[in-house]
């Protein structure tokens, strides 16, 4: 079979509309991929998120009560605010898992100083805490 010289064209120009169109529904499909897997992970974040401020509020406020579970529940909100911030991207929300992790390690000195029998700061553990929140709330809102 033959096809003319016009044929061709018209062929070539379909087949060039078609990829084009292809392509664009790639990039579509991409950006929904993206997005749901975006929303899975906020899914799962959200709530251990959640979990580390409550954690953190209650270990606080044992700061000066008990210190040694303080800086235990200190020590694994980090844990978990470090594992969910590995998993996060580059941007603000992994800035505000580092800023929150920066804020849960003066806290957890705060902890460990009281520990060692030393008075704390307790103006420092208020500015901390409420570092933390902040950069919480940051992260939660991104979602």
């Amino acid at each position: 079979m033959i096809i003319s010289r016009t044929g061709r064209i018209a062929a070539a120009i379909a087949t060039v509309a078609f990829s084009g169109a292809l392509l664009a529904g790639c990039s579509s499909v991409g950006e929904m991929v993206a997005q749901e897997a975006g929303d899975a992970a906020c899914t799962v974040i959200t709530p251990v998120l959640e979990q580390v401020a409550a954690d953190v509020q209650t270990a606080v406020a044992d700061i000066l009560v008990d210190p040694a579970a303080a800086d235990k529940n200190l020590q694994a909100a980090k844990v978990l605010l470090d594992t969910v911030a590995s998993q996060t991207a580059e941007g603000a929300a992994s800035t505000a898992a580092d800023t929150a992790s920066t804020a849960i390690d003066g806290l957890i000195e705060q902890a460990q100083a009281m520990e060692a029998g030393e008075t704390i700061d307790q103006r420092r553990v208020d500015e901390l805490s409420s570092e933390l929140q902040t950069a919480l709330s940051t992260a939660t809102g991104l979602c």
